[in-house]
């Protein structure tokens, strides 16, 4: 895996994130973690045909690094405590997507059938990129953070 990092967070602690927030059975070409703009909460990419994802974190004295983000439309609330939280919330968000565009029915951008979502998504997901799923899987994974467990 190549790792682009621009920001001041140690490469050994972000490839260790990577590490434990990936779902089992994907491969990860390529991640990129940029500093975001000045007012930015920050934000993710996922290429799945290509296997790379692009993260985009604030920088550390942004207010949005600790914030309540509100539900909104597809995607679901949640607290964020640190911008190290933050970027395993944006990682394992990402990474799902990467997840969710293995399987059959999908090969790049032209599709053979009806994408059918996968096994093991989280209720109430509709369809094979599910922002419902993605971020149910981020929950869980800085749930795991908090307790210790990653």
């Amino acid at each position: 895996m190549k790792l682009k990092n621009d920001t001041n967070l140690p490469n050994v602690l972000v490839r260790e994130l990577i590490r434990s927030v990936r779902p089992p059975g994907i491969e990860i070409k390529e991640v990129k973690i940029v500093n975001a703009g000045k007012h930015s909460s920050g934000s993710g990419r996922a290429y799945t045909g290509r296997g790379r994802i692009k993260v985009r974190l604030p920088r550390q004295n942004n207010p949005q690094c600790r914030a309540i983000w509100k539900p909104r439309k597809a995607y679901l609330g949640m607290a964020i405590g640190n911008r190290i939280e933050l970027l395993i919330m944006l990682l394992a968000h990402e990474l799902r997507h990467l997840w969710q565009g293995q399987g059959k029915g999908y090969n790049g951008p032209f599709r053979v059938e009806k994408p059918k979502p996968r096994k093991g998504m989280v209720w109430g997901s509709k369809g094979r990129f599910s922002e419902r799923d993605a971020d149910a899987y981020a929950l869980h994974k800085i749930r795991q953070y908090r307790r210790g467990e990653l």
